[in-house]
């Protein structure tokens, strides 16, 4: 049976997404605890024999009926917690296509995510981020690397130091399938791109290479975007309401922590294509 789908962007990070709106609980059940449906994800996924996407994205009502919620699923057909660039699509898609307010809430996972789009740029309001300070990690008996541990309902592990593409490639899924990391962990690669003020040194741009959980490689990370804000909000690199850039391969994003300590994240998606598979 063919079903329909949306190609989405955000920041070079691209989903599938299937827009299950307005079926009802026992379709969803049955279609998503179907043991087909992780060979779906995977073959949609293949960028050579499928659509090509990083991920699937399920879009559907939460229990309660009150809110729009998101499901993720990683390109290896492991079901993911959070995902802001999916977020960010999937936002889109709502007020294309069901006409949604400008400003809405978003349910993904445990959180609540406050949305906010004018045209195809979306800002993002997440909280209820945890910064578990650093660890040091050691990769073959010889490679140490100390980054620092943030969770925003997924694990991230940011590390401040400057690498190449091809580095990670190579060595990124060593870090994601740490023994530290139980369920494993995005990686974030972080440093400084230029300084604003040479006299305090205060750093508003950063570039980011990316090891996704369940992925590999990927153009950006939305998640590893409110991570790496709160990161350097909690070790005081950024003060409150101190917009930064992040440059990832696919673009940029714009971040802040505001006065109640909300992560913010704006920058822009768009759709690609959409048809039948």
């Amino acid at each position: 049976m063919a079903e329909n789908f949306y190609k989405y962007e955000s920041l070079g990070n691209d989903f599938i997404l299937i827009d299950y709106f307005y079926k009802d609980a026992d379709f969803l059940k049955e279609k998503l605890n179907d043991p087909v449906w992780k060979n779906f994800v995977i073959d949609s996924c293949n960028r050579h024999f499928g659509i090509g996407a990083d991920g699937v994205l399920v879009l559907k009502k939460d229990i309660s009926g009150n809110y729009p919620e998101l499901l993720i699923f990683n390109s290896d057909g492991s079901q993911a917690e959070t995902c802001l660039n999916g977020l960010r699509c999937a936002a889109l898609h709502l007020r294309e296509y069901h006409d949604i307010n400008k400003i809405f809430t978003f349910k993904m996972g445990k959180k609540l995510i406050n949305c906010t789009i004018n045209k195809n740029i979306i800002t993002t309001k997440i909280s209820g981020l945890v910064y578990s300070g650093s660890r040091q990690i050691t990769l073959n008996n010889k490679s140490e690397f100390h980054g620092h541990v943030v969770s925003v309902g997924n694990p991230h592990f940011i590390i401040t130091k400057k690498v190449t593409p091809d580095w990670v490639e190579k060595y990124g899924k060593f870090i994601e399938s740490h023994e530290l990391f139980l369920n494993k962990t995005n990686v974030e690669f972080v440093w400084p791109n230029f300084y604003q003020n040479k006299n305090t040194k205060s750093i508003s741009n950063y570039n980011v290479l990316v090891y996704e959980r369940g992925v590999g490689p990927t153009l950006s990370c939305g998640s590893g975007a409110s991570a790496i804000c709160w990161f350097l909000y909690k070790t005081r690199k950024i003060v409150t309401s101190q917009k930064i850039t992040l440059n990832f391969l696919g673009g940029y994003i714009i971040c802040w922590v505001d006065k109640n300590e909300f992560v913010n994240l704006q920058a822009k998606a768009r759709l690609v294509f959409k048809g039948q598979i």
